[in-house]
């Protein structure tokens, strides 16, 4: 899911999957499965609320597949799951007062079938997204900044399943769980999409995060973090299947599931200080000037990983 802008609107864009079988073949290529791409526009209304949720399932829910392949509903556990079950006094069957609060609701505006399981969307500059399907991923907008219709401007193919997609500025990766990740680059005016640079060494990406335009870093199933950049590559006459640069990588262990940049600082206690001596200050150590994430690990960990730039 991503939350995007489509004109004045904030609009949630969900991928999911039109199959309940197997998404990847045992060799990382896709499985002949279709998904859907689900639009939903966020209002802002007034409610009677009980500790619920604003939105609730109805039979005749526009997310139900009427094919009987798959279907998306929104559900809800609330108290008051249809204003039927809200008397006159504004209370629910269980005479409880229930109080109007504001809330957001959710509307469905667009939904689209993908010919592959959508398993990955990233925001790409101001006007556009991307999103996945299968081996496949479309530079996409929004037309006329209307919710309710999304254009496919341009699309990629990789051999193998893709799991994620993130973007800098104008470049974008891809990762795929098999060839590791490869660059790309959008050309809005031929609405053309091109391979750029491709991993050197075969991996199942687990995530991975584009520190600046020519910079990324990747975690594998493996339980490996590592560093690529780009910036050694001339861009004239470069070939796409040139290897990116392994700057630094290291084996962590576990698996990071998901990585994202931030920075932080620490406390460095002076000598004094650890013998008692609370006069004298302490010193604050600031990694603002490098380059740090935090990945959230498989087993339930959260681990800070710092990068200073050199390799």
């Amino acid at each position: 899911m991503e939350l995007l802008k489509a004109g004045n609107e904030q609009v949630l864009v969900v991928g999911t999957s039109l199959s309940t079988g197997p998404a990847i073949m045992s060799t990382g290529e896709a499985e002949s499965t279709k998904g859907r791409l689900i639009v939903l526009c966020l209002e802002h209304k007034q409610t009677l609320d009980s500790g619920s949720m604003a939105f609730y399932s109805k039979r005749n829910s526009p997310f139900c597949d009427s094919g009987g392949g798959g279907s998306e509903q929104l559900s809800s556990s609330s108290l008051c799951s249809s204003p039927d079950d809200i008397d006159s006094n504004n209370c629910d069957v269980n005479g409880i007062k229930l109080e109007e609060t504001e809330a957001w609701n959710l509307r469905l505006a667009y939904a689209t079938n993908m010919r592959g399981i959508v398993l990955a969307l990233c925001p790409y500059l101001d006007c556009y997204f991307l999103a996945s399907a299968g081996s496949s991923f479309y530079v996409c907008s929004f037309q006329n900044d209307s919710s309710l219709r999304v254009k496919r401007l341009a699309g990629g193919k990789t051999r193998f399943m893709i799991m994620t997609l993130t973007t800098h500025f104008t470049t974008i990766v891809v990762g795929d769980c098999h060839d590791g990740i490869l660059f790309y680059a959008y050309y809005e005016d031929a609405k053309k999409v091109e391979q750029l640079y491709s991993d050197p060494v075969q991996r199942l990406v687990a995530d991975c995060l584009l520190m600046n335009i020519d910079t990324t870093i990747v975690s594998d199933h493996k339980g490996s973090i590592a560093v690529f950049s780009c910036s050694h590559h001339s861009t004239e006459n470069a070939s796409p299947e040139c290897n990116l640069k392994v700057c630094s990588s290291f084996y962590m262990g576990e698996v990071a599931m998901s990585i994202r940049k931030g920075s932080f600082s620490y406390k460095l206690l002076a000598d004094d200080e650890m013998r008692g001596d609370c006069n004298i200050a302490s010193s604050i150590m600031d990694s603002s000037s490098h380059s740090s994430i935090v990945a959230s690990n498989l087993l339930g960990s959260i681990s800070l990983e710092v990068f200073d730039g050199k390799e």
